[in-house]
């Protein structure tokens, strides 16, 4: 344990220094978090073992992942954004509601699926990630003709 919390504080602390530096590479803090997981768990080097169903490693997770989405948010460069804001918009005020929207409705057909034909009960958990993925698939392929066809149906458009 001891020895996995100092493999990330030295991550941590390498990444805080170089972080600068890796801002200038078309390379992001996300991919350097990503690319240090890859090489240190435990298909790669081996150097961490965690238990993923550990609460400690679930709060870990989510704080890195907070970490790495304010650091990239925080060095957005707002001039770029300002110039053409028509791909953030509809990034937001698009793409991640609906995004969010079908990701619970393919869990939920997926997931009910798999509840009724396993026989397992209702209080088993099923992750998430999978569905979300699917979801944001789903939406960068066919999003546009989701929204037109919703906007018709319900006589916004």
């Amino acid at each position: 344990m001891y020895q996995t919390l100092l493999i990330f504080a030295a991550f941590a602390f390498v990444y805080s220094i170089t972080a600068g530096r890796l801002e200038r590479t078309p390379f992001s803090g996300a991919l350097a978090f990503a690319v240090f997981g890859a090489l240190c768990g435990s298909r790669g080097l081996g150097w961490l073992d965690l238990d993923v169903s550990a609460e400690g490693v679930r709060a870990l997770a989510e704080m890195t992942l907070a970490l790495v989405l304010f650091t990239d948010a925080a060095n957005a460069d707002l001039s770029v954004l300002s110039k053409d804001i028509g791909l953030p918009r509809r990034l937001l005020l698009v793409g991640l509601p609906l995004t969010i929207l079908l990701s619970a409705i393919v869990g939920a057909i997926i997931g009910g699926a798999a509840l009724a034909m396993k026989g397992k009960e209702s209080q088993t958990p099923i992750p998430f990630g999978p569905f979300l993925a699917a979801a944001g698939w789903i939406s960068m392929l066919w999003g546009t003709d989701i929204m037109d066809a919703y906007l018709t149906f319900s006589g916004l458009r």
